[in-house]
């Protein structure tokens, strides 16, 4: 992979949805509670995603429906560390595990992030004895700053594939919020990869945000190795393919060190 002193990655992370066992613990606080005390000390605060479900029964002679019942239902548990740039979040029948980038702390390289990310793996088999892998996932998402001129910034001299309307007609285009969907020739599997400009909090730069979503089907959990092969294989697909999409010009803005 290339090195760049100043990469466009600013998050990275994986994610585990599973089968569950037929006669698996219904997800709940009890169990949640439960999970997260046994590895709160590995994390500096924890935080829960809630939505409320609502059963409504139907009334009549005009009245209003009513409201028969009202249950809190936990979607995630999120567990951070102190600097907030790990971040493990559980919920039913899934597990990801985020690593951020920030001035203060690197991003530590995707070796570092599949043998933390299969670590947590392992806990997570270990308290919620899921029946199989259903599907591993990587995300990506990098961050491109253009810096403005004073002639008009042209996206295609900073990426190779930017469609377009006629001017004429439609009028200059003045964003972007692409998806693409394409069939991976290393496993068959989905690639999504999304291209927005976004706001930036530098009026003098262009901000390109690039998201990254590749499945990896058909893994064994029970076999680390494989594990650990596809994942370095679909890992290294969307970087080859990162690669096709920019130009030199954008690579420049990354200053590449020597190899």
């Amino acid at each position: 992979m290339p090195k760049y002193d100043n990469p466009p990655l600013v998050e990275a992370w994986i994610a585990f949805d599973f089968e569950p066992r037929a006669d698996k613990v219904s997800w709940g606080k009890d169990q949640i509670e439960a999970f997260a005390k046994a590895h709160a000390s590995e994390f500096a605060r924890i935080e829960m995603m809630v939505r409320e479900e609502v059963r409504v029964e139907q009334s009549s002679n005009k009245e209003l429906p009513r409201i028969t019942d009202r249950k809190e239902i936990i979607d995630v548990v999120r567990m951070f560390n102190e600097a907030g740039t790990r971040i493990r979040q559980v919920g039913e029948d899934r597990i990801a595990y985020n690593l951020l980038r920030t001035a203060q702390e690197k991003y530590p390289g995707f070796g570092q992030l599949l043998d933390e990310a299969l670590g947590y793996l392992h806990q997570y088999r270990e308290f919620f004895h899921p029946l199989a892998l259903r599907l591993a996932t990587i995300h990506y998402v990098d961050v491109v700053e253009i810096p403005l001129g004073i002639e008009p910034t042209i996206l295609t001299d900073y990426f190779e594939f930017i469609p377009d309307i006629p001017e004429d007609q439609f009028g200059l285009t003045i964003g972007y919020a692409l998806r693409f969907v394409t069939k991976s020739p290393v496993d068959g599997a989905p690639l999504s990869t999304q291209l927005a400009i976004v706001p930036s909090p530098d009026p003098k730069m262009l901000r390109v945000r690039l998201d990254w979503e590749k499945p990896c089907p058909r893994l064994n959990f029970e076999d680390e190795n494989e594990l650990k092969s596809g994942l370095k294989q679909s890992k290294q697909f969307v970087v080859n393919c990162f690669e096709r999409l920019i130009t030199d010009k954008t690579r420049s803005l990354f200053k590449k060190n020597p190899e």
